[in-house]
């Protein structure tokens, strides 16, 4: 479906507007031209191109006429012209023509014959300027009866009337209903097209558009909103507010709303028309907003492509005779979001690159909040963002992989708060950010580095070895390492000092006691 606005296009309308019997003494009769379904903003002009005259002894008669220019008339010679969808009779009066059309010549034929010549035309009998226009209705008036081309700035469309000296026309012109953007609504996001949540948060969701009350001259009679949010997610059903040209919806009233069996996807509909009043019940265009929320859960997609969140229009015109199903009659563009959630990987290994189990770490962000977990219970070592827990503590499993899984982007510290059995508690503290590093990878590998010897080092070394260890889910990654023997000192600890102290006491007291019997013995 074309949405975008053909500024600058010309044609809208050509009709005939009746013409009544005037007398040598009375004034040109007047009648208007009323363009329903106007766009607000867009300028509109009529140009007389007949004079009519209309046959009171016959009411449904009416004639033509035109009359050339004293000087140079490039207008009738282009009508003369063998192109020309008209045919001119010239009568007794010099320089009046009699005007019908010839054979095989339709609307559409005439119109497109009055656009490639309206430079011809000269001045716009009437006009209306775009910024005046604030309403979906535009009337032209007073104009003389005769046969009219209507112009506007939106596009080209036909219309023939020929009943009345007061006739409506309809602005065919305007494009169909259609989403103007779907995006996730958070004002604290600077980042929109890499907008992470933990697992558990709620996302807002916003859908704009516009509608109209005609595609072309076909009535629109309902609206179609069709959402798609796949199974990352869980819609929040008491949070969808909707409004159309300025006022809130009410639901099972204006609109209804249809949700999948699964619950991932619904269609909102939208009665545009009232046949009880044969009326619209809304302006045209009138501009459409939908909000609700979402809540991201476990089965949400880790880094990758992320969880989409897909949304389109589609409306039934009154020519669409099937309203029995779910016929998707003319669908827009799909509008996306994408949201994302990260996972965190720690990899807890001896000396020799095995993995260790028993090691408990606290996990904070990067405003130093603790990160709520709680373990997965079918996967020993896998942590689940939850909002819910008190504790921010992993512990890592028989082979050593911890995975935090849901949470958003950022900076993470960890921290070891007990180390395995036999092993040193470490004394400093690791940090990993989550992040969207590639849309095409979707794992995550922790590297190990050996040197000569085979003892796991931090950095690559040129005579070492490396091994790698694949996590199951995409993730940002470290390997941890604890060592086996005494405990160095931390700042501000005594360390083994107080044993060292301690020996050298009990040393020094050995050597007094021998020194003292040596003495003693030696007296005897």
């Amino acid at each position: 479906m074309n949405t975008t606005k053909r500024l600058l296009a010309v044609l809208m309308a050509a009709m005939l507007v009746f013409a009544m019997t005037i007398t040598a003494s009375a004034d040109p009769a007047t009648g208007s031209i009323t363009i329903t379904n106007a766009t607000p903003g867009t300028s509109y002009a009529a140009y007389k191109v007949f004079d009519a005259t209309y046959d009171s002894a016959d009411n449904s008669k009416i004639s033509y006429t035109y009359t050339a220019a004293q000087d140079t008339d490039a207008f009738l010679t282009a009508l003369q012209d063998t192109d020309s969808p008209f045919e001119l009779t010239a009568t007794t009066t010099a320089g009046v023509y009699n005007v019908g059309a010839k054979a095989g010549s339709d609307a559409q034929t005439i119109a497109a014959w009055l656009k490639t010549n309206e430079a011809l035309l000269g001045n716009a009998a009437k006009s209306v300027d775009g910024s005046d226009v604030d309403t979906d209705t535009v009337v032209l008036s007073p104009l003389d009866y005769g046969y009219y081309y209507i112009t506007s700035t939106l596009g080209t469309v036909v219309t023939l009337d020929t009943n009345n000296p007061a006739v409506n026309v309809i602005d065919k012109n305007q494009p169909g209903p259609d989403i103007v953007e779907k995006v996730i609504d958070d004002p604290t996001d600077t980042d929109s097209v890499l907008h992470a949540v933990n697992y558990g948060d709620t996302v807002n969701f916003k859908i704009a558009g516009s509608t109209t009350n005609y595609d072309g001259d076909s009535r629109i009679e309902e609206v179609f909103i069709n959402d798609t949010i796949g199974a990352g997610f869980d819609y929040d059903t008491d949070s969808f507010v909707l409004t159309l040209g300025g006022s809130t919806l009410v639901k099972d009233q204006d609109y209804t709303i249809v949700f999948s069996a699964d619950g991932r996807s619904f269609k909102i509909a939208i009665d545009m028309y009232d046949e009880a009043t044969q009326a619209f019940r809304y302006a045209s265009p009138s501009d459409l907003l939908l909000t609700y929320d979402a809540v991201l859960n476990t089965d949400a997609t880790i880094a990758g492509n992320g969880n989409k969140n897909t949304a389109n229009f589609d409306y039934r015109t009154e020519s669409d005779t099937d309203t029995t199903t779910d016929t998707d009659y003319h669908v827009s563009t799909d509008k996306e979001t994408t949201t994302y959630t990260y996972a965190l990987a720690i990899l807890k290994v001896d000396e020799n690159g095995t993995g260790l189990a028993g090691a408990t770490f606290s996990v904070v962000d990067d405003q130093n909040n603790p990160v709520p977990v709680t373990e997965d219970a079918n996967n020993p070592g896998t942590y689940l963002y939850d909002s819910a827990s008190s504790s921010n503590l992993v512990t890592s499993p028989a082979n050593g992989l911890i995975t935090i899984k849901g949470v958003k982007d950022g900076t993470y510290t960890i921290t070891e708060t007990e180390a395995p059995a036999g092993y040193n508690k470490l004394t400093t503290s690791s940090t990993l950010t989550a992040a969207l590093t590639s849309t095409s990878t979707y794992t995550s590998t922790i590297t190990t580095y050996y040197d000569a010897d085979g003892n796991v080092v931090s950095t690559e070394q040129i005579d070492g070895t490396t091994t790698t260890t694949t996590a199951d889910v995409p993730v940002v990654a470290t390997t941890v390492q604890n060592k086996t023997g005494a405990e160095l000192p931390s700042t501000g600890g005594i360390g083994t000092t107080i044993f060292y102290v301690v020996g050298g006491v009990l040393v020094l007291a050995a050597a007094v006691l021998l020194i003292t019997k040596k003495r003693m013995s030696s007296a005897k």
